[in-house]
Protein backbone atom coordinates (compact mmCIF):
# COMPACT_ATOMS: atom_id res chain seq x y z
CA UNK A 1 0.00 0.00 0.00
CA UNK A 2 3.10 2.47 0.96
CA UNK A 3 4.53 1.81 -2.48
CA UNK A 4 1.33 2.51 -4.09
CA UNK A 5 0.77 6.06 -2.44
CA UNK A 6 4.45 6.64 -3.18
CA UNK A 7 4.36 5.68 -6.55
CA UNK A 8 0.89 7.64 -7.24
CA UNK A 9 2.58 10.77 -5.10
CA UNK A 10 5.72 11.04 -7.24
CA UNK A 11 4.01 10.52 -10.69
CA UNK A 12 1.58 13.32 -10.28
CA UNK A 13 4.71 15.32 -8.98
CA UNK A 14 6.96 14.52 -11.90
CA UNK A 15 4.51 15.01 -14.85
CA UNK A 16 3.30 18.39 -13.25
CA UNK A 17 6.52 20.16 -13.13
CA UNK A 18 6.57 22.45 -16.46
CA UNK A 19 4.17 25.13 -17.50
CA UNK A 20 3.45 25.16 -21.52
CA UNK A 21 3.41 28.49 -23.58
CA UNK A 22 -0.47 28.63 -23.47
CA UNK A 23 -0.63 28.46 -19.66
CA UNK A 24 1.55 31.32 -19.04
CA UNK A 25 -0.02 33.80 -21.62
CA UNK A 26 -3.55 32.38 -19.89
CA UNK A 27 -2.62 34.06 -16.43
CA UNK A 28 -0.49 36.73 -14.71
CA UNK A 29 3.02 37.08 -13.73
CA UNK A 30 4.35 38.94 -10.66
CA UNK A 31 8.33 39.86 -11.44
CA UNK A 32 10.44 37.90 -8.58
CA UNK A 33 13.80 38.80 -9.12
CA UNK A 34 17.12 39.30 -12.28
CA UNK A 35 15.71 40.57 -15.18
CA UNK A 36 13.04 42.18 -15.95
CA UNK A 37 10.76 42.56 -18.63
CA UNK A 38 8.15 44.41 -16.67
CA UNK A 39 6.87 44.08 -13.25
CA UNK A 40 3.48 42.48 -13.84
CA UNK A 41 3.00 40.77 -16.97
CA UNK A 42 -0.36 40.08 -18.67
CA UNK A 43 -0.48 38.93 -22.23
CA UNK A 44 -4.35 39.85 -22.84
CA UNK A 45 -4.72 43.20 -24.52
CA UNK A 46 -1.06 43.66 -24.77
CA UNK A 47 1.95 43.79 -27.91
CA UNK A 48 3.86 40.45 -25.14
CA UNK A 49 3.58 36.95 -26.49
CA UNK A 50 5.45 33.87 -26.55
CA UNK A 51 6.41 31.96 -29.70
CA UNK A 52 9.13 28.74 -29.57
CA UNK A 53 9.69 30.04 -25.76
CA UNK A 54 10.84 33.10 -26.70
CA UNK A 55 9.03 36.22 -25.41
CA UNK A 56 8.46 39.04 -27.71
CA UNK A 57 6.86 42.43 -27.40
CA UNK A 58 5.54 43.52 -30.39
CA UNK A 59 7.84 41.39 -32.56
CA UNK A 60 10.98 42.58 -30.62
CA UNK A 61 12.37 39.34 -28.79
CA UNK A 62 12.99 40.05 -25.37
CA UNK A 63 13.73 36.75 -23.91
CA UNK A 64 13.94 32.86 -24.11
CA UNK A 65 12.02 31.05 -21.11
CA UNK A 66 14.48 28.64 -19.83
CA UNK A 67 13.12 27.43 -17.38
CA UNK A 68 9.20 26.99 -15.82
CA UNK A 69 8.33 25.13 -12.84
CA UNK A 70 4.51 23.68 -11.55
CA UNK A 71 4.23 23.96 -7.60
CA UNK A 72 2.18 22.02 -5.99
CA UNK A 73 -0.27 24.35 -4.33
CA UNK A 74 -0.34 26.73 -7.34
CA UNK A 75 3.50 27.97 -6.55
CA UNK A 76 4.23 28.01 -10.61
CA UNK A 77 7.23 29.95 -11.87
CA UNK A 78 9.30 30.96 -14.69
CA UNK A 79 12.39 31.90 -15.96
CA UNK A 80 13.48 34.25 -18.54
CA UNK A 81 16.69 34.80 -19.91
CA UNK A 82 17.80 38.14 -21.90
CA UNK A 83 18.63 37.73 -25.20
CA UNK A 84 21.01 40.91 -24.90
CA UNK A 85 22.66 40.53 -21.85
CA UNK A 86 22.43 36.83 -20.70
CA UNK A 87 20.82 37.48 -17.35
CA UNK A 88 18.08 35.37 -16.19
CA UNK A 89 15.16 36.97 -13.53
CA UNK A 90 11.95 34.70 -12.40
CA UNK A 91 8.56 35.36 -12.36
CA UNK A 92 5.65 34.09 -10.57
CA UNK A 93 2.00 33.45 -10.98
CA UNK A 94 -0.64 35.49 -9.80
Amino acid sequence: MKRAALFILFTIEFSSCSLDDAHIQKHSWLHGSGYSVGDWLTFDDTDLLIRNDTLFNADTPLGIITKTTRGFIGDNEFEVTSIKTGETGRYHEK
